[in-house]
């Protein structure tokens, strides 16, 4: 098992504290690449670590993304200071169909606020890339404004060879870890991280 390309996951947000803790209590014993909690139990787990050097990914912005920019400005802000270090923003696809330009203006403004901070910020597509056309649109904005990864749920790894040209890092989440393992064997030139219910 390679741990280090592992970003450790609760199953779903609702769970309760005792999974928070279990996932904290891997994050101590496992060399894994992070932890992804959300927003909520970001700063117990960087407390609970006690200074530990294992980054802690969060996600922010609603499932959907659908959040306005100014809620995820200020959800960015504090995801920073409790002390996350890579913060995801679901890709906000019905504002991504009508007018990419509003996603363009969004992710400009988060990613400035990220790197000014010396944080990491990634794209989320939370829901099923329709085409090529889409997977490549969704490159270019990525490309353009400073976004530092993404991350790409199951059902839109036909579309990875498109990412793999960014120079970013690629999650992809998973609850099948042994699904996956293959391809992080086989191509080492895309980090590749799987999340995995480990709850």
């Amino acid at each position: 098992m390679n741990w280090e390309n592992i970003i450790a996951d609760v199953n779903h947000y609702s769970n309760n504290e005792q999974s928070v803790l279990q996932l904290i209590e891997m994050g101590r014993t496992l060399p894994l690449k992070g932890l992804h909690l959300s927003p909520y139990w970001v700063k117990k787990a960087v407390r609970d670590l006690d200074n530990s050097s294992l980054p802690i990914y969060t996600t922010i912005g609603g499932e959907e993304g659908c959040a306005l920019t100014q809620v995820k400005l200020f959800e960015l802000e504090q995801a920073i200071k409790h002390g996350a270090f890579d913060i995801g923003v679901h890709l906000n696809m019905s504002a991504f169909r009508s007018n990419l330009q509003w996603c363009k203006i969004e992710f400009l403004q988060l990613s400035q606020l990220a790197h000014k901070k010396e944080r990491c910020i990634s794209l989320s597509v939370p829901s099923s890339i329709h085409d090529q056309q889409e997977a490549e649109q969704i490159s270019a904005l990525i490309k353009q404004n400073g976004i530092d990864g993404i991350t790409l749920m199951e059902d839109n790894i036909s579309y990875l060879s498109t990412f793999e040209k960014l120079d970013i890092e690629i999650k992809l989440k998973t609850n099948e870890l042994t699904k996956f393992q293959h391809l992080l064997e086989q191509n080492e030139t895309a980090l590749m991280v799987p999340y995995v219910n480990l709850s």
